[in-house]
């Protein structure tokens, strides 16, 4: 890489400059975010307090890490050219914090989808991918540390790869499986399918925007390799992954439907009562309904339960009740 012009310049220190102000928009909306959340979830499960209290941790040393770049290229060492031909300590740093932060984010979202499937197999498949890419980030820092000099970025190519091809695809296939897991979920009730619906989408947001700019940073990179265009717009991808856990965690409250009063509905040929329940599995609501039907011409009624988690109908033989029992 030439810094010996302009366009040099610009490539190399200003991708870093515009990296590092989108990197401080995105870190002050997780700073929100975390705000919000230990406000309105002062009780919630302690092992979400500590990731969401982790990626915090991680993606602030990954923003120090960020402006520390910058400013030693921009301020304390403006005009010294070979510095300039050298990639620092801040370098490593940001590779190997935006790893961890990807792969706590992702282990999160894995352990969601295994506790709404039980898939013994999908999760653990899920959960290799996502560690190759935090391996393939570690990587990438150790080669950086061992080959500094700019002229030899081609040494981390592979790595590189790995890491960002290995991140997307965690990230694609997290979102798919969610969405094929709600779509399994069949319900009679026109607000427990614009649920599913909801969460399906949510399901689709959670994976899109970091495998966006995993893919488009790894194009970036392997399109010209000399510039730091890539390097700015990874800079971002750690609060990326972070606010999609944290936004994840505090929307659950705009998904709660709260239990609905029974109601019933009399005509000549049955009576119906309706039943809401809701419940929480790792951030994922799961709503359940119960809906028992009496018919009058029917000795044997039946109560069929919608499961949420088990993503199937089932009917239960209910007996007989004397006349003056029935509803």
């Amino acid at each position: 890489m030439t810094f010996h012009t302009v366009h040099g310049i610009h490539k190399a220190i200003g991708a870093l400059v515009i990296g590092t102000w989108a990197n401080t928009f995105l870190y002050f909306l997780e700073t929100q975010q975390v705000v919000h959340y230990f406000r309105h979830y002062k009780k919630d499960n302690l092992l979400f307090k500590f990731l969401v209290t982790l990626v915090f941790f991680i993606d602030t040393l990954s923003t120090l890490g960020n402006y520390a770049c910058v400013y030693l290229y921009t301020i304390i060492h403006w005009g010294d050219m070979d510095y300039l031909q050298n990639q620092y300590w801040p370098i490593p740093v940001y590779l190997s914090t935006t790893g961890a932060s990807a792969a706590v984010v992702q282990t999160f979202l894995i352990t969601r989808f295994y506790h709404l499937s039980r898939n013994h197999y999908v999760a653990p498949f899920l959960g290799l991918i996502s560690l190759t890419a935090f391996g393939g980030a570690v990587a990438t820092a150790v080669v950086v540390v061992k080959y500094p000099l700019y002229h030899e970025r081609y040494s981390v190519r592979t790595p590189v790869t790995v890491w960002l091809v290995a991140s997307a695809a965690a990230d694609i296939l997290i979102a798919s499986s969610l969405i094929y897991q709600l779509h399994t979920m069949k319900s009679t009730f026109k607000h427990s399918q614009s649920l599913l619906r909801r969460l399906s989408l949510g399901a689709v947001q959670t994976g899109a925007p970091g495998s966006i700019v995993a893919t488009i940073a790894l194009c970036v990179y392997l399109s010209d390799m000399d510039n730091n265009v890539s390097v700015g717009l990874a800079f971002c991808l750690g609060r990326i992954y972070a606010l999609t856990m944290l936004m994840n965690l505090n929307k659950r409250h705009v998904l709660q439907l709260g239990i609905v009063p029974n109601t019933y509905s009399d005509s000549s040929e049955n009576s119906s009562a309706h039943m809401h329940a809701q419940t929480y599995i790792n951030g994922i609501h799961v709503h359940r309904s119960a809906v028992v039907r009496i018919d009058d011409r029917v000795s044997d009624p039946k109560i069929q339960i919608e499961s949420g988690q088990e993503g199937s109908m089932h009917e239960l033989d209910v007996k007989n009740r004397p006349p003056e029992e029935d509803v």
